[in-house]
């Protein structure tokens, strides 16, 4: 079986974010205490902005020690790392969640459909055979009487030929359509359209949890998240959290990361001096007496 290496559990839940939020204006509003502080230095804080800062703190305390204890009451729930580690690993590596099963399933009804046709085909010849048989033996298609059955056959082709011996017969089938759209029918009548049972491996892509995964840890707040947060390849691209770390950002802490060159663009050294400019065709200078009189010279000289 399957066992995953290193067991992290990371729960990611509306109580979660809401603790993060109250957390967030808990600490805007305990900054804003250093300011007003200042203000009463100064003698510029007034008894009713105290009052109303210290309200709004104390309801941003209340609120962060609720969120808080819904969060960890939720955390809580959770069994131990190991076993849900575990039985996450017992699910990557759960045969019973293969769609290969249904796969053969269909390929075996492929085939059936496909027996059912050639078996009719084959039945449709045999009986044109014996019709063949018949009249090289003779036999007309009505008139002829058997040990006091009457002979009766009827001939269209595979299509349509029948061969009647008094009370019963024996007719060729022209389609198996019906048949076996009867015999499926049931079972896809509630299909609201045709699905190519190519896609079902779509169902189960769990090989790509198994895939080797590259995590970093934020060493300062970035892109909306908070130092300390670890970010893997399963939400940013290898190339993203390589710079990360190669800048400083971030340091690894599973997995392997590029070297810095493989990732960092490639700069040119440009050539910033003047350049010296094409000279501009202007009246003044198409007019200039000597370019006439020289380009006059150079036409009756050849």
């Amino acid at each position: 079986m399957t066992k995953i290496q290193k067991h992290t559990i990371d729960l990611r839940s509306p109580r979660t974010e809401a603790l993060e939020a109250a957390e967030a204006e808990l600490e805007n509003l305990t900054a804003q205490t250093d300011t007003l502080r200042a203000s009463a230095l100064a003698g510029n804080l007034g008894a009713e902005t105290l009052a109303a800062h210290t309200d709004r703190l104390n309801l941003a305390t209340m609120r962060v020690d609720a969120a808080r204890h819904a969060a960890e009451a939720e955390l809580n729930n959770l069994a131990d790392r190991n076993s849900i580690a575990d039985a996450i690993a017992e699910l990557l590596d759960d045969p019973a969640l293969a769609t290969t099963p249904i796969e053969d399933a269909i390929s075996k009804l492929r085939q059936a459909l496909a027996d059912i046709t050639t078996a009719n085909e084959t039945r449709n010849s045999a009986i044109t055979g014996w019709v063949t048989r018949l009249r090289q033996l003779g036999v007309p298609d009505t008139g002829l009487t058997v040990n006091g059955d009457e002979i009766h056959i009827s001939s269209a082709g595979p299509t349509g030929t029948t061969i009647t011996i008094g009370g019963g017969r024996v007719s060729t089938i022209g389609s198996v359509a019906g048949h076996i759209r009867h015999t499926t029918q049931k079972h896809s009548d509630s299909a609201h359209m045709a699905i190519d049972p190519a896609n079902l491996p779509s169902s189960d892509t769990r090989g790509r949890a198994l895939g080797s995964t590259t995590a970093v840890r934020l060493l300062k707040n970035l892109g909306g998240n908070k130092a300390g947060t670890v970010l893997t390849t399963r939400t940013h691209s290898l190339g993203v959290l390589a710079k990360f770390v190669h800048d400083g950002h971030a340091e690894l802490i599973d997995g392997q990361i590029p070297d810095e060159s493989k990732h960092t663009l490639k700069r040119f050294p440009v050539d910033t001096r003047p350049q010296e400019q094409p000279e501009r065709v202007t009246p003044t200078n198409v007019n200039d007496a000597t370019r006439v009189e020289d380009a006059v010279r150079k036409a009756f000289t050849n």
